[in-house]
């Protein structure tokens, strides 16, 4: 919550809020990223970076209309890319992104110690 709102002012991020009626059912959270500081080969991209819909709110449209709405708003920005991370665990959101054209693009590994 404190990441969020220390950036609400700033123009390169977007947080929306997914309604059913007046009910919250999701939201989503997007940057326009222009450069990573660790990684000086980063070409500018867009990246959701939070994106959740209510269990209950799922396969009814509302998450298709959230991605919706962030493409468009990157696109109004310039921006010709979108990266996400999804985890391998989560077949639900794995499948969900697939539908909406996202392919595999790179591999994220990690080693507990």
């Amino acid at each position: 919550m404190d990441f969020v709102t220390k950036r609400l002012d700033d123009e390169k991020m977007l947080l929306i809020l997914g309604l059913v009626g007046d009910t919250p059912a999701g939201y989503g959270l997007a940057f326009d990223v222009v450069e990573h500081a660790f990684m000086p080969e980063w070409q500018r991209a867009g990246y959701i970076t939070q994106f959740f819909v209510a269990p209950e709110y799922r396969r009814q449209s509302l998450g298709q209309t959230m991605l919706e709405f962030i493409i468009q708003w990157l696109a109004s920005r310039g921006v010709t890319e979108v990266l996400l991370n999804v985890s391998p665990d989560n077949r639900g959101g794995e499948q969900f992104w697939k539908n909406q054209g996202f392919v595999p693009h790179r591999t994220r590994m990690k080693r507990e110690i």
